[in-house]
């Protein structure tokens, strides 16, 4: 099911995402899940999901997804990780596929790419440079990057 709610304005940004349900969606009390995605910025695709309500537990913190244009679904995955998931890239073809899928600019790719360096491999095939994924990496348990280390699909070879 799809709620709807109301459009922003400055009464509702002091709002909690439960109280922004609108018309014949009022009955969210009878859900047992209400997930609320709100997208932070036009020049990507990155959303924020917060869980406002779950009957039967505890409910998650809000966590930063990016929405995926070529396979149609959210991933916890940074955007060059998830593009490089499927085998190593050139820059180029990086940057190209980061704009159609995920709404990133050359420069936004760079910047996105420069916190993962130790999880990239690069190499050079003559002027190109290959970028793959390190999948010996092990991130520092307390980083950034340990929250979605382990969700990186290993090359059936590996697995």
């Amino acid at each position: 099911m799809v709620r709807h709610d109301v459009k922003p304005s400055r009464d509702t940004s002091l709002r909690n995402s439960n109280q922004l349900v609108r018309g014949s969606n009022r009955l969210v009390e009878d859900a047992s899940v209400v997930i609320h995605l709100s997208r932070k910025d036009k020049a990507s695709n990155k959303v924020q999901m917060e869980v406002g309500k779950l009957r039967n537990g505890r409910k998650p913190e809000p966590v930063e997804l990016w929405f995926d244009a070529g396979t149609f679904r959210l991933t916890a995955l940074p955007p060059i990780i998830a593009l490089l998931e499927n085998g190593s890239l050139s820059r180029q073809d990086l940057v190209e596929q980061a704009d159609r899928r995920f709404n990133l600019k050359e420069r936004a790719v760079d910047t996105y790419r420069e916190p993962l360096r130790g999880c990239l491999d690069e190499t050079r095939e003559g002027h190109r440079r290959i970028l793959s994924i390190n999948y010996n990496f092990r991130p520092d348990p307390e980083s950034d990057v340990a929250k979605w280390w382990n969700l990186v699909r290993q090359p059936a070879a590996r697995a």
